[in-house]
């Protein structure tokens, strides 16, 4: 598998811009417009996709990014663990090489 390469920079300041107009979002709709919205915008951004995979796309973002608003973000806990996986395994690995 091929890792892409996102900038530390990038990923923060396009998150931060896309949370802030979330935020507004929330401060103007109620999560039905929202979601609606998001759906639409799918669709127009991935034109062959069905309306079903749609809604739940919206759905999950929407989720998401209200998880990420509330402080509930997994991806700091995700990163540790799979850093300390990586590290036992490499650990297991020395151990059975030498």
């Amino acid at each position: 598998m091929t890792k892409k390469t996102i900038s530390a920079g990038n990923a923060v300041w396009n998150s931060g811009k896309d949370g802030y107009h979330f935020s507004k979002m929330q401060k103007e709709h109620c999560d039905r417009e929202i979601i609606c919205a998001m759906e639409q915008d799918i669709k127009q951004q991935y034109p062959g996709i069905r309306t079903s995979d749609a809604f739940r796309k919206a759905v999950n973002e929407f989720e998401y990014l209200t998880d990420q608003s509330e402080g509930h973000g997994r991806c700091q806990r995700v990163r540790k663990r799979l850093n300390n996986e990586t590290q036992s395994a490499d650990s297991i690995v020395g151990i059975l090489t030498t």
